[in-house]
């Protein structure tokens, strides 16, 4: 049963006035905010928790914590979220669900595959949090419903009274915080230069050995930051919009994503993902812009690279699907983001009756486009050659809804503040005519906005000197 509350507020229409919206809930325990095409969701206070390291699963609702150990977390996952799943409703929106992270260290307890690089992160490998009460807002209508939903044993006097109670605590003005840099170093990679050229000639004579055709590589930068993370996201999010901007607050982390790439949408059993492959920086006035797309369109290693990872996609699809409904709407398709240009794939098909989002998630996950080919061999040598373990970079972040809408990003261009660091990854593809330099400067390009986070406290921009990483 569903019970809506319609909240016709103009002043909410902006992006901005939404993020200054969720700011008095910013801070609580669980309080999310997703862009997700033309709707923003935000919510906080859920009813429970569902948390996984390795083999060991906690589930906390408000009065219970029950811990036990799994051979498979993610079927305790589906098992738990079968008990409030409702059949497809023909409501593209989310209706209450989950929200949360599957991390990129899920895939390795997935795949039993050997732990060698550094584990550096406590975090769960699955973090996630079931909602009955959330704010659901359509940019394009400029209509907002605060929405919550009739769980088992609830009367209609108690759901009523749970959009009330969202109402007051999302009405509350809070008090802005400003931006505090004074005393926040630069970014310091976990490779120095050369080290991280000679990893990627390393995985070069992987491919050239014939073990693989292709491997995502990282690099990993950090650094101290004891202030409020929020202000931040929402300097961020105004200015390099993404697709699937997210703020996950947990009690342990914050997550603050500018994803560009879809991970996974299901929607009435039908099943889309985009990888990306292929990346050039932002032109400096619009003829440069020009120049730079085309020589990326036009650029057969990153047709290539993108072909790769389609097919492996398809192949993923291809366990859960039905037979015959795989196809690639779009081969290769070029988007436009604030700092890069991007080359992206479509691939889609229907799922076969019985499975679901989670059976989804167990066939593909990790995503190919920040993985390689073949995958499982591509995740070991990844393992060999990064020092330290991924942890939620390049897993994925969204919301599974109950009535079987779902939508999935990647964690790339993603700031994680734990323990009063930030940190972020950036990496690209690597292939038999990859050049180690370029490939270096990529990941640069890449994260050109968050090496520019120091100097955001001045007025003028920075240009691309200033925004290159310190070492360690």
């Amino acid at each position: 049963m569903k019970h809506e509350t319609l909240i016709d507020l103009k002043s909410w229409t902006h992006s901005g006035n939404l993020l200054d919206c969720f700011s008095p809930l910013s801070e609580d325990p669980y309080a999310f905010l997703l862009y997700h095409e033309h709707h923003c969701i935000l919510g906080h206070d859920p009813f429970l928790i569902f948390k996984s390291k390795g083999r060991h699963v906690e589930i906390k609702t408000r009065t219970t914590l029950e811990e036990k150990n799994s051979e498979r977390p993610l079927l305790e996952l589906k098992k738990l979220f079968s008990s409030y799943a409702q059949d497809y409703s023909h409501n593209p929106f989310f209706q209450g669900g989950a929200v949360g992270y599957f991390s990129y260290d899920l895939g390795m307890t997935l795949e039993s595959l050997p732990s060698r690089a550094l584990a550096i992160s406590p975090a769960p490998d699955i973090e996630v949090a079931f909602y009955d009460k959330f704010y659901l807002y359509d940019r394009l209508q400029s209509q907002g419903w605060l929405i919550a939903k009739k769980l088992p044993k609830e009367n209609d006097k108690e759901v009523f009274s749970k959009i009330e109670s969202f109402r007051k605590r999302f009405n509350k003005k809070a008090p802005k915080s400003p931006l505090d840099f004074k005393n926040m170093a630069p970014f310091i990679s976990n490779f120095k230069k050369e080290d991280y050229l000679c990893a990627i000639r390393k995985a070069k004579d992987y491919i050239a050995q014939g073990d693989i055709y292709q491997v995502n590589f990282s690099q990993r930068f950090k650094t101290k930051f004891s202030g409020n993370p929020y202000p931040l996201f929402q300097e961020l999010a105004l200015d390099y919009p993404a697709p699937y901007a997210s703020y996950f607050k947990t009690p342990s982390l914050t997550l603050m994503s500018l994803s560009p790439e879809r991970f996974l949408k299901i929607e009435n059993r039908h099943i889309q993902t985009c990888p990306i492959k292929g990346t050039r920086p932002r032109g400096k006035s619009l003829i440069e812009d020009k120049i730079l797309q085309e020589e990326l369109l036009k650029s057969p290693k990153d047709a290539a690279e993108l072909l790769m990872i389609i097919d492996l996609e398809r192949n993923d699809l291809g366990k859960v699907c039905e037979y015959g409904s795989i196809h690639v709407p779009s081969l290769k398709h070029l988007e436009r983001h604030p700092t890069v240009f991007h080359l992206v794939g479509t691939i889609e098909g229907d799922l076969k009756p019985g499975l679901n989002v989670f059976d989804v998630l167990e066939a593909s996950f990790p995503g190919g486009s920040i993985t390689g080919t073949p995958k499982i061999r591509a995740m070991e040598i990844i393992e060999e050659l990064e020092p330290t373990r991924r942890n939620l970079y390049t897993g994925v972040f969204g919301y599974i809804g109950f009535n079987q809408v779902s939508d999935l990003s990647i964690l790339i261009r993603t700031l994680i503040h734990q323990e009063k660091e930030l940190s972020f990854q950036v990496g690209g593809g690597i292939v038999a005519d990859s050049d180690p330099e370029a490939e270096y400067e990529e990941t640069l390009v890449k994260g050109k906005a968050f090496f520019e986070i120091p100097t955001r406290i001045k007025a003028q921009k920075t240009d691309s000197k200033k925004w290159i990483p310190n070492e360690e």
